[in-house]
């Protein structure tokens, strides 16, 4: 059996009404994930690193980095919010975890490009 540390990130989301906004939101989710138990350079020299276990996962709430707000019509969010996947935004997400070698789990708003407007 696999012994490791799954850390929890409850970032802070400024609610993204452009592209722009979603991209702010991910920097700041990849900078929390750089930060984590044993990936920081303050914990690799103390105390974390001898006593916790590997980090391989780490999750964050829903609406990850995007936030919601229920009073934008449908077309905004189809526009400006809601992402497919993959795509650029998962694709930095990956890049992170490939570097670490570890798991993370996200929540999105997606568009199913199958389906019609």
């Amino acid at each position: 059996m696999d012994i490791y540390t799954a850390c929890a990130i409850q970032n802070v989301v400024k609610v993204a009404h452009t592209r722009a906004d979603i991209k702010q939101n991910i920097k700041r989710c990849l900078e929390l994930i750089d930060v984590c138990p044993q990936f920081s350079t303050t914990a690799t020299e103390g105390f974390a690193a001898e006593h916790w276990a590997p980090v391989k996962l780490v999750c964050f709430p829903e609406f990850t980095f995007q936030g919601h707000e229920p009073t934008w019509p449908l077309d905004h969010y189809l526009n400006n919010v809601v992402i497919e996947i993959p795509g650029e935004e998962t694709d930095r997400f990956a890049e992170k975890a490939k570097e670490y070698q570890i798991y993370i789990i996200i929540c999105a708003l997606e568009k199913d490009p199958d389906l019609k407007n």
